[in-house]
């Protein structure tokens, strides 16, 4: 997968089907299987959502539940 090789250079790909990439800026779903990026939050877009808490140890977002796929999958979470 193209873009699993961008997100995690180091890594090797053994089949994952999604990733769910965050940081306290950016939160991306990507759907490896079809090289999509399926949703991106964008901080800076929209200053006054705050996805991290006070002391910055802590995030809490949401995604659609249309957003993953339904059934087996083998998802990656990684936190940049």
């Amino acid at each position: 997968s193209r873009l699993f090789s961008e997100q995690f250079p180091q890594r090797t790909y053994t089949g994952e089907r999604m990733g769910l990439v965050f940081s306290p800026e950016e939160i991306g779903l990507y759907d490896f299987h079809t090289d999509l990026l399926v949703a991106k939050y964008v901080a800076s877009f929209c200053p006054e959502t705050v996805i991290a808490s006070g002391d910055g140890t802590r995030l809490a977002f949401k995604i659609r539940r249309e957003l993953l796929p339904t059934g087996d999958w083998n998802p990656v979470l990684i936190c940049n």
